[in-house]
């Protein structure tokens, strides 16, 4: 018998911000990014699922 793990999907974005002055890099974690994007990461990845033998 296999037993099946399921993950939950999180984002943890690094992006670099530009302007004509200067740049910057902001991290943002699960719930920052999707206030931002309004997409849970899992509709971008599908499930994560991990098979133990």
């Amino acid at each position: 018998m296999h037993e099946v793990e399921v993950f939950q999907a999180l984002y943890n974005l690094h992006l670099v911000v530009l302007d004509n002055t200067s740049n910057t890099k902001l991290h943002l974690a699960d719930h920052t990014a999707f206030q931002l994007l309004h997409q849970p990461c899992v509709e971008l990845t599908g499930k994560v699922t991990t098979e133990v033998s």
